[in-house]
């Protein structure tokens, strides 16, 4: 770029007089061309050495421009050197100071720091204890939802349970009142439940076992003295909850006579008659003028065993009193061939032979059996209860071998359907020692009467057969010669006689008749 600037003003320097000069002749042409050309060659030349000197120049001005950015990069740099030093001289200088301040503030900020971590630690620790106390109280959440979750599954499963013991109760209670107890024999043990029955009752009381029994119903109390009663055949028992029953549900009329016949019968079954006869007296005092039918019923039952349990204590013509004022409320109310209606007429029977009068027993056991047999079957136990009185009634009439064959025939039945050592076959078997005996076998009739212990063990057993029994077995020993076994014998039957009739009932009139009339007396 330079060396086109410098030959452009050197050809404008040599060119400018040549253009002003007026044209040479043509003679001079040659030589001018000469002339020009060899100032044109100088020119080139002096070009050429002028062009050699500007890059000689421009190489020392390259040079020099390169020294002097050396110069100046070794300047700047020995400047920022000095920078350097100073800066370090003046931070050294500052340096102590400003550590002092650096380590103050450092101190007071790891005092700060330090009170922060102390604080921080706090309540890291706050933080964990409460949250152990959120975990805990979680948990006693947790537990106290297990809890009411399983009360309340516990609590429908007990409400479901309540309702089925409910009714449960309620089905066994209506069972024992249908068990109407005078339409047995002398004895409630006779009448029996069924499986079914059995079965309704045992679960019934079961679920009483966890209820106080301050807290029974009236159904739970019926439920329970059945059981003792028709299952368990625990008179005490039946008597205690039957005397629990009367005083813990004392205002309910049908309730109170329920309880008080239960107790009366318990009491008859363990031989108290004359304390049953107390209970049964409660209870017709309270209902005898109810008109209600369940308090009707419940006065007959005990009107009904109270009679029994007179001809038991040897009253027998107050006995006879109360079945004929039974009687005609029977027929009305159960109807003539009702078992309850036949059972009062059996009992009626039976108090009129207790009093002597054998003929007119008789004449009512005879019509009385056929109607058993035909409605209770021919080997009921109260069937076979008419058939041995009516063997009795036959026997002291004295038909002594009209008698042996009835009680001969009864025995063998009552041995295979109650068993050889039930109180019913005994009382028959000494009763059919007393027709051989009066039969003139005294031999057989020792024969008979030796299985039998002088007071059996049986549940049920009554004093009074005790009486007969020692009676027959002194009246054997008589027979026999056998004076001082005989006199034994007798001296117990006097015992027992006394303890249970009066004097002047007839069977200890007999009695005393007997061991009046005995040769050497």
């Amino acid at each position: 770029m330079l060396r086109f600037i410098v030959a452009f003003l050197f050809l404008t320097v040599v060119g400018a007089p040549a253009a002003q000069a007026q044209p040479a002749p043509a003679a001079n042409t040659a030589a001018q061309i000469a002339e020009e050309k060899a100032r044109a060659d100088k020119a080139e030349h002096d070009l050429a050495i002028r062009e050699a000197a500007d890059q000689l120049e421009n190489a020392q001005t390259e040079q020099a421009y390169n020294r002097f950015e050396i110069w100046t990069g070794i300047m700047m740099g020995g400047f920022s050197v000095l920078v350097t030093l100073l800066v370090i001289v003046f931070g050294f200088r500052t340096e102590k100071a400003a550590g002092v301040a650096a380590r103050q503030e450092i101190a007071n900020a790891k005092g700060q720091i330090d009170a922060l971590l102390a604080e921080a630690k706090k309540a890291a620790e706050a933080a964990v204890a409460a949250q152990a106390q959120a975990e805990a109280a979680k948990a006693e959440v947790d537990e106290q939802l297990r809890q009411s979750s399983d009360a309340t599954t516990a609590t429908r499963a007990n409400a479901e349970e309540a309702a089925r013991h409910l009714e449960t109760t309620r089905r066994s209670a209506a069972i024992i009142d249908s068990l109407k107890p005078n339409s047995a024999d002398s004895s409630p043990a006779a009448r029996e439940l069924t499986i079914e029955q059995a079965q309704i009752v045992k679960e019934a009381a079961s679920g009483t076992q966890n209820i106080p029994e301050a807290e029974w119903s009236v159904e739970e109390f019926k439920t329970r003295i059945g059981k003792a009663r028709y299952l368990d055949k625990d008179w005490e028992e039946t008597f205690r909850l039957a005397d629990l029953m009367a005083r813990n549900h004392g205002d309910d009329d049908d309730a109170y006579a329920f309880a008080r016949n239960a107790e009366g019968d318990a009491l008859r079954e363990i031989g108290r008659d004359r304390d049953a006869i107390l209970a049964y007296d409660a209870v017709i005092s309270r209902l005898d003028k109810d008109p209600e039918a369940e308090a009707i019923q419940l006065a007959m039952w005990a009107r009904h065993h109270k009679g029994i349990c007179l001809a038991n204590s040897g009253y027998s013509a107050k006995a006879e009193a109360e079945f004929r004022a039974m009687l005609p409320l029977c027929e009305s109310i159960d109807g003539v061939e009702d078992i309850n209606t036949l059972t009062t007429r059996h009992v009626l029977a039976r108090s009129i032979l207790d009093q002597g009068r054998a003929a007119e027993a008789e004449a009512e056991f005879g019509a009385l059996l056929p109607l058993f047999e035909r409605i209770e079957g021919s080997e009921h136990r109260s069937t076979s209860t008419v058939r041995h009185e009516f063997a009795r009634a036959t026997l002291v009439q004295g038909r002594a071998a009209e008698a042996e064959a009835l009680f001969r025939a009864l025995l063998s039945l009552r041995e295979r359907v109650e068993g050889a050592e039930h109180s019913s076959t005994l009382v028959t078997r000494f009763w059919l020692a007393a027709a051989v005996l009066e039969n003139g076998d005294a031999v057989g009739a020792k024969a008979l009467l030796a299985p039998i212990p002088h007071k059996p063990a049986n549940s049920g057993w009554r004093e009074r057969w005790s009486a007969e029994l020692a009676f027959i077995r002194g009246k054997v020993a008589d027979a026999l010669g056998e004076r001082t076994e005989a006199n034994e014998w007798l001296e117990k039957a006097a015992t027992h006689y006394a303890a249970v009739y009066p004097v002047d009932h007839h069977y200890r009139r007999q009695f005393d008749a007997y061991r009046a009339e005995r040769p050497g007396a």
